[in-house]
């Protein structure tokens, strides 16, 4: 509790002092919603019976707030069928820096109806957005159950036409001892996942959309690989958008 109490301040201050934010002088709100065939999280496969995952998003003026969950269609393997095994809280601030974007920001993953404890994040991205192709670093620390860093390197790509949009992100990801101690119980650092992922948007109107996206990920340490059943899975999804 000490740690997250802590961490806290430390984001507070550094949202104190980060200077101005991306210019936005109007709330906008978003929900929307994805069923999805496998729940893969960082390689992580946490469900591959199906999920439905509806999502909320409020911004203003550089912050977001978000909140997402997910909804096992199937009872296994919790016996949790059309009920929450995962929702997530979180926090983050945007900020302009010569062509890229820093967002800095907190999670909160709460696991109900599963045997997973809760445990908390805080995390920076490093964005290049100024091109077609947009490079990004990210780094995330669990200071509550896991005590470890994860780091993400990626990019994606992407174009808008007359009739959809189009955008295919690549991620690699990699864990501490600390982390993969954790989630995998492997005591090293490693390379953890690779992801890839192609979506494709309708833009009905400026408010409402319609998205369908595949992916694949993979495991890459052969320890990690070890310790789970499935060390790659390919997923498919659909979902919905609105923006009041």
């Amino acid at each position: 509790m000490a740690k997250t109490v802590l961490s806290g301040v430390v984001l507070a201050l550094a949202l104190a002092l980060a200077g101005p934010a991306v210019a936005q002088d109007e709330v906008a709100v978003s929900v929307g919603a994805d069923a999805v065939s496998d729940y893969v999280w960082r390689g992580q496969v946490r469900n591959d019976d199906g999920a439905l995952q509806p999502w909320g998003c409020v911004e203003y003026s550089g912050f977001t707030l978000d909140v997402w969950g997910s909804m096992d269609l199937d009872d296994q393997p919790n016996d949790a069928q059309w009920e929450f095994t995962e929702v997530d809280l979180a926090a983050s601030y945007a900020i302009p820096i010569a062509g890229y974007m820093l967002d800095v920001g907190a999670v909160y993953y709460n696991y109900p109806n599963s045997d997973a404890e809760s445990t908390f994040e805080i995390f920076g991205t490093f964005t290049f957005s100024e091109v077609m192709f947009s490079p990004f670093v990210s780094l995330y620390y669990d200071l509550d159950e896991i005590e470890g860093f994860y780091l993400q390197v990626g990019g994606s790509y992407g174009q808008e036409l007359e009739t959809l949009d189009w955008n295919f992100g690549l991620s690699l990801g990699a864990g501490s001892s600390d982390y993969n101690e954790g989630y995998y119980g492997v005591d090293d650092f490693a390379l953890n996942d690779l992801t890839a992922k192609v979506t494709v948007t309708f833009p009905f109107s400026e408010a409402f959309s319609a998205s369908a996206f595949v992916s694949g990920s993979w495991l890459l340490d052969d320890d990690v690989k070890d310790a789970v059943e499935d060390d790659s899975t390919f997923a498919f999804g659909a979902g919905v958008k609105y923006t009041f």
